[in-house]
């Protein structure tokens, strides 16, 4: 007599259901944490690699400057409940600020402020007066989040099926944040 049951492990299994989680949160930091990593390498403008390499002689200061990217990409994906959109929004959001202050860096040798959002229909005005070119590592930057963010919305399903679960999420990291 010919056995036909085979080993397939339960898809809702607890075990399967642990592993989706931690995947999913996993992506989630890592796609974060590459943000972050990417915003203080822009941060630097004149000077990149050396100042770039000198952000990790503080040991607090890459975590200061990842951490709220990390935060950010969390609180978009128990918001929308969807790795992709959190990830698409999160680059958008870290790269325009980084650009932005990239930039102005490079044109006024002086940083982006929390003012300087106050001041955007002028600083719009003014952008007009200055030629803004976007080099080779910031054309790759957009493609590699193109790319990340397919990744995402192929490979990271995992949604939070309780809405308690993901209104505590909120909470949780604003009170953090």
């Amino acid at each position: 007599m010919e056995n036909n049951h085979t080993f397939e492990p339960d898809k809702k299994g607890w075990v399967h259901r642990i592993q989706s989680i931690s995947f999913t949160f996993f992506m989630l930091c890592l796609m974060g944490v590459c943000l972050g990593v990417i915003s203080m390498y822009f941060g630097a403008a004149y000077f990149i690699m050396p100042m770039f390499q000198s952000y990790f002689k503080v040991a607090y200061l890459p975590f200061l400057n990842i951490f709220p990217v990390v935060l950010c990409i969390l609180l978009l994906y128990f918001i929308f409940n969807r790795v992709w959109i959190s990830f698409l929004l999160t680059s958008f959001l870290t790269l325009t600020l980084t650009w932005i202050n990239y930039f102005k860096l490079m044109i006024r040798n002086d940083p982006l402020l929390a003012m300087d959002i106050s001041l955007f229909f002028e600083s719009m005005d003014m952008a007009g007066k200055y030629e803004i070119d976007f080099n080779w590592k910031m054309i790759l930057v957009i493609i590699s989040c193109i790319l990340g963010t397919l990744f995402a919305f192929f490979f990271v399903k995992r949604k939070i099926s309780s809405m308690k679960i993901r209104m505590v999420g909120i909470i949780v990291i604003i009170l953090i944040g």
